[in-house]
């Protein structure tokens, strides 16, 4: 079930690509916006401190920081109740005000509160096992203390991400308008807890390849500079939206299979 759950996921993705399109188009857009905004913000080639950190700056990446909330949630609320409910967006998705979109975000802050209360002791673990690895180290070639570098943060964004399977159905039960709770959600996903965890890190090695293909294009640069060049941010643009949806995907699959074939016994 671990990974039938994770490529049920994709095929629904590839399958329904319209309905993706429909979902994304305008956030899309407007997302995109807002990042080249920031990148000629930021841009080395012009870059002026008072402008950058002005009032009327952290005003604007505030409001686009809100918008960008919205239509991610906008996204994900579409996605959950076209496979849950059947029900097809406009061709020209912004949001429908009818959906339970409060409810979403405050299911959103409950799951964001408890990951970050259950992340702060594994910080305190992790961190000083990582600092440790490094101490007296003068040489890049420390083959050991790179391999924990590399698989200690991953083990630990592999659990996170476990835990957040475990807790996430509230978000698509939210959508649908059901009012799940996270301990219920827990419950729930307990008869499946190890095929989640193989769900866990399917989804973090495909997040880990996105990654580094994303890392790997910032090499590219526009002749003459040394900033991000449009295709790098093009593409990264594209990693993490094609993340993020499948991550939805993935909880609506999830949700679809467990939540259900609980309340059918």
């Amino acid at each position: 079930m671990g990974a039938g759950i994770f490529l049920g996921a994709l095929r629904q993705f590839f399958q329904n690509w319209r309905i993706v399109l429909r979902l994304s188009l305008f956030w899309v857009i407007f997302c995109t916006a807002i990042y080249w905004w920031q990148y000629s913000t930021f841009n080395e080639s012009s870059f002026d401190v008072a402008a950058t950190f002005s009032l009327k700056t952290f005003v604007i990446s505030l409001l686009s920081g809100i918008f960008i909330l919205v239509g991610v949630m906008s996204m994900a609320i579409g996605w959950h109740r076209y496979m849950l409910l059947d029900e097809t967006p406009a061709r020209l998705h912004i949001i429908n005000f009818k959906w339970p979109v409060l409810s979403y975000f405050l299911h959103i802050l409950k799951l964001a509160l408890v990951s970050f209360l259950i992340m702060i002791p594994l910080m305190v673990i992790v961190m000083p096992i990582i600092t440790s690895q490094f101490a007296g180290v003068t040489h890049v070639e420390s083959l050991a203390a790179y391999t924990v570098l590399f698989l200690v943060p991953f083990v630990l964004v592999l659990f996170m991400t476990w835990i957040g399977l475990r807790l996430g159905l509230v978000l698509p039960a939210a959508a649908i308008g059901l009012d799940l709770r996270l301990r219920r959600s827990f419950a729930l996903t307990r008869p499946a807890s190890f095929q989640l965890l193989i769900t866990a890190l399917l989804i973090v090695s495909f997040n880990t390849v996105s990654s580094y293909i994303a890392a790997a294009s910032t090499a590219i640069t526009p002749l003459g500079t040394s900033s991000v060049g449009p295709f790098s941010l093009v593409l990264i643009g594209l990693l993490n939206w094609l993340g993020f949806f499948i991550g939805i995907a993935v909880l609506t699959n999830a949700f679809s299979l467990l939540y259900k074939e609980r309340r059918a016994e």
